[in-house]
């Protein structure tokens, strides 16, 4: 007898019994044949009409969630970008569970729209969207960044409504700096000394050229007594170092690296009356001392009088 027709002859005797403990227990066979024949249709489908059948289910398409995780930006993401003039830099957009949406990257300044997904919407052949398939980094990149690329950019979600995150992004041009201050007075006869320093820079100048004026200084000069010593790395220093300076050496001095902006110094050469002594790049004239003796002149001649006169007083 098979496994089927024992399990309807179970239920039949369950049904007929009138003491209660005996359907207790016929109701247990009952159950337990009602799994094996669950079983059985898991492997093989059982024929007939035996109730313990499981019930037919309808084949559809699989479940769809009706609210899907929304995209969402990974909190790791940097909100400054710093980059060095000329050096490549790129702004990273992190976006998690982005399903069909598109990421685009958008400037601020002019709401200019750079890139959306893969593809690059701008003449500027600098800027280019970068995505590796199955990241969730969307990158735009920027080739030899400028002082002017330096600003606000978005990253944006093409949800509805819009997800979007800003980006500060900034560019360090390199400094020129000669040290002291913007003029300098020395005595004649005296070394003139200026040291100039290049920060900031991607790489170290490929030289450094002193100017008096629009001359470039050189080492060949009829003057002679010239030297300059450049110490190139991170901060670039070049010293230009003039012996016995005399009138002919008064002027302004541009130090010009190859890869930044020019810094300038004017240099005073004072002789006789009109030397002046220089203190840390400052200047002190002659002209308070002039105002001391001629404010003890005064006192003197006061001084004087009062004396002469007051013989006659008496």
């Amino acid at each position: 007898m098979s496994l089927t027709t024992d399990c309807k002859e179970e239920e039949a005797d369950w049904l007929l019994t009138a003491d209660t403990p005996a359907r207790m227990h016929k109701f247990n066979i009952m159950i337990k044949c009602g799994l094996i024949v669950l079983v059985l249709a898991d492997g093989r489908r059982v024929a007939g009409n035996s109730p313990y059948q499981p019930r037919h289910v309808a084949e559809g398409p699989p479940f769809v969630d009706s609210h899907p995780p929304r995209p969402e930006f990974d909190p790791s993401m940097a909100s400054h970008v710093t980059s060095l003039h000329g050096r490549d830099a790129r702004l990273n957009c992190i976006v998690r569970t982005l399903e069909n949406n598109t990421v685009s990257w958008i400037r601020q300044a002019d709401l200019h729209i750079l890139t959306i997904g893969r593809y690059t919407y701008t003449t500027d052949l600098r800027f280019g969207a970068e995505h590796e398939p199955g990241s969730a980094i969307w990158t735009l990149a920027i080739r030899g960044a400028r002082h002017n690329d330096s600003g606000l950019y978005d990253c944006q979600i093409s949800t509805k409504p819009l997800l979007t995150t800003t980006v500060n992004f900034t560019v360090i041009v390199p400094e020129t700096r000669i040290l002291g201050a913007g003029s300098l007075f020395i005595q004649r006869g005296s070394d003139l000394n200026l040291t100039c320093t290049v920060s900031y820079s991607p790489e170290p100048p490929d030289a450094v050229i002193w100017r008096l004026g629009d001359k470039v200084i050189t080492f060949s000069s009829t003057r002679g007594g010239i030297s300059v010593i450049t110490e190139k790395g991170h901060r670039t220093t070049s010293h230009l170092l003039i012996q016995r300076a005399q009138s002919g050496d008064s002027g302004t001095y541009w130090c010009q690296p190859s890869n930044a902006a020019p810094a300038s110094v004017t240099v005073h050469i004072l002789d006789g009356e009109q030397s002046a002594a220089m203190q840390n790049g400052g200047v002190r004239t002659a002209a308070p001392e002039r105002s001391v003796a001629a404010v003890s002149g005064t006192l003197l001649l006061l001084l004087l009088l009062t004396c002469c006169t007051a013989p006659a007083e008496r």
